[in-house]
């Protein structure tokens, strides 16, 4: 009868990014973004219309990222950088986290990978044992 295996490292990451992902969510989501929006469009001599043109998206959406009803997605974050300047973090300060945490989700999924193909070895590996031990 064989032990049941220890955690592998790849469960240990994907707890911590599940603890991380719900610590992000519960996070205040007030912030100085929305001035930040309205207060560059503003130095840039963009009307609300022309930046969610710009943008590519409502003149409705604009509105509620300049009140703070709504979060740039990382696209228009990106957007935001090019257009009025600053970095991409400064219109959707999470970003930088929810970046990590897909590039960690991409990490463990290659942990996972490799995980099941070094246990598929071993199994190859005892079953060549056991055939060697019989035969014996």
């Amino acid at each position: 009868m064989v032990a049941p295996d220890p955690p592998s490292v790849g469960c240990q990451v994907a707890l911590a990014i599940r603890q991380l992902s719900a610590t992000m969510s519960r996070m205040d989501t007030t912030s100085s973004t929305p001035l930040l929006i309205r207060a560059r469009r503003r130095e840039h001599g963009l009307t609300q219309t022309e930046l969610a043109s710009k943008l590519g998206i409502g003149h409705r959406q604009m509105i509620r990222y300049e009140m703070g009803d709504s979060r740039p997605s990382e696209e228009v974050a990106v957007k935001l950088a090019k257009i009025l300047g600053g970095k991409e973090t400064d219109y959707r300060p999470e970003l930088e986290h929810e970046r990590a945490l897909r590039r960690d989700t991409r990490e463990l999924e290659l942990l996972r990978a490799a995980d099941r193909e070094l246990r598929k070895r071993l199994d190859d590996i005892e079953a060549a044992l056991a055939r060697l031990l019989s035969e014996h």
